[in-house]
């Protein structure tokens, strides 16, 4: 599966919030609060980079059900597509 600049860009940011190092399997299906010492201080430091990344604002909406990083992805697309309307 091909990923595009902003997803690699999400899951590198993830794996430094996390504290991974790059051997750490880690994909879009990766739950993110699945990960050792993962807190509401990390969710926030992940979406504020999506934000970053996608050049958008995510509300509580956008979010709710976002476990793995794909959901994140998924809902920073949405939010740019809408946003783009």
């Amino acid at each position: 599966m091909h990923l595009d600049e902003r997803a690699q860009n999400l899951i590198a940011a993830f794996r430094e919030i996390a504290h991974l190092s790059d051997d750490t399997g880690i994909d879009l299906d990766s739950d993110v609060s699945a990960q050792p010492d993962w807190d509401s201080v990390c969710q926030i430091e992940l979406i504020v980079n999506a934000e970053q990344i996608y050049g958008i604002r995510l509300g509580e909406d956008d979010l709710r059900d976002c476990r793995t990083l794909a959901q994140f992805v998924t809902a920073a697309e949405r939010r740019t597509h809408a946003d783009a309307r």
